[in-house]
């Protein structure tokens, strides 16, 4: 199959760039519009990446003629850090999602896989379903819902697949994760909000592996994209730096909760493990190979 992956530098883009090109059925063609430094030694040296602008639309149809694609994997976005989760930049994303749907219908594509974000649900201390209200509070959330909303109503054959946490090497060294492991090694102050609360995180290996069934199956609509596991943030901490040293813990209350429910998933895909992330991440700071 001709792929088209947005974002190729990205965390996710790049592990799906790495996987599916694996398949010599596929032929994987990745853009980008800024190399990321941090993952350049994972795909730099790919031979099928174009440097090209989310808003170039003529740049665009030309590369998705070009190349036959037949499905684009939309994984970037503007404004995924916290700094930008409230910037009215969110916006753009729309333009970009309306700019994709166009090509859908013009260029002749089977299907167009985006990424939704828990963060378009209300907040609660519940386990979270696709059928659970939708009321986000930031713009990051209020743009995927948006988005979401726009995409529906243009009839295109599409799934949407709403993140919860993603971890795994090379991850942004923002995120929680990687901060924390970063402190733990550099003996440096960590603070940690809201330990009580409980998340939702899923390995990067398997997010990928479940996008490949999910492609096989020819799927489409919305889904959870979630491993189905809670962990509570202090326990998670605890994984990394088991005596607590040099972590303050603020704002001990718990008013939400970030926890998913896969049961729709694993109807589409059958049955799947999840790797559990206390496992996960002890075998990978053990060996050394928590990249961040």
């Amino acid at each position: 199959m001709n792929i088209l992956i947005t974002g190729c530098y990205g965390f996710i883009g790049s592990n799906l760039l790495l996987s599916l090109s694996k398949n010599k059925r596929n032929n994987v063609i990745g853009i980008y519009t800024k190399i990321n430094k941090q993952r350049n030694h994972l795909i730099g040296n790919y031979n099928k990446l174009y440097e090209l602008s989310m808003f170039d639309y003529s740049g665009l149809k030309k590369l998705i003629t070009d190349h036959s694609i037949k499905l684009i994997i939309h994984t970037s976005w503007i404004g995924v850090s916290g700094d930008f989760k409230n910037s009215l930049t969110q916006s753009k994303n729309l333009t970009v999602i309306k700019n994709l749907v166009s090509l859908y219908k013009t260029c002749n594509l089977k299907k167009i896989i985006f990424f939704g974000s828990q963060a378009e649900y209300k907040r609660s201390k519940k386990v979270l379903s696709e059928g659970s209200a939708i009321m986000p509070v930031t713009q990051y959330g209020k743009s995927k819902s948006e988005s979401l909303r726009y995409i529906i109503k243009s009839k295109i054959n599409f799934l949407w697949l709403r993140l919860f946490d993603v971890y795994g090497p090379y991850d942004n060294p923002n995120w929680l994760i990687p901060n924390i492991i970063h402190s733990y090694k550099n003996n440096k102050l960590f603070k940690l909000n809201y330990p009580s609360r409980y998340w939702d995180f899923i390995f990067i290996d398997d997010l990928v592996k479940v996008i490949k069934k999910l492609i096989q199956k020819k799927s489409y609509g919305v889904f959870n994209l979630c491993s189905g596991n809670k962990i509570k943030l202090i326990d998670l901490a605890k994984i990394i730096n088991p005596n607590l040293n040099n972590l303050i813990l603020c704002n001990s209350e718990n008013d939400f909760n970030l926890i998913g429910s896969n049961k729709k998933l694993i109807k589409e895909i059958g049955p799947y493990s999840f790797k559990k992330i206390n496992t996960v991440l002890i075998t990978m700071i053990k060996s050394n190979n928590y990249k961040c």
